[in-house]
């Protein structure tokens, strides 16, 4: 299996990141009806993103994207790691981000 690379989020990763969101929405939907239904995760992300202050990065595997996180100074948000990061390439995750302006 191979190992997971860390890269920088850009526009192009945007509708496999939304998959990978609305398939985490569905799953807290079927424990907690009341959330609201999404159907439009790209155009949040792509929102997220977009922000003056925003930088994000993607973790793939292979081919596959597998995780991604967005964030801006001083929030980190929507951290999707599913477990799939080792500590140590979280604080290296961690540092990357940092770097982002």
């Amino acid at each position: 299996m191979p190992g997971i690379e860390i890269e920088p989020l850009e526009d192009e990763h945007l509708r496999a990141a939304a998959a990978l969101l609305a398939k985490r929405h569905a799953r807290h939907r079927a424990t907690e009806a009341l959330l609201p239904e999404i159907s439009d995760f790209h155009s949040q992300l792509k929102r997220d993103l977009d922000h003056e202050a925003a930088g994000g990065v993607i973790a793939v595997r292979g081919d596959d994207l597998v995780a991604y996180m967005i964030g801006r100074a001083p929030i980190v948000s929507m951290p999707h790691w599913g477990g799939i990061l080792s500590d140590q390439q979280i604080a290296e995750l961690i540092a990357y981000l940092k770097t982002l302006k």
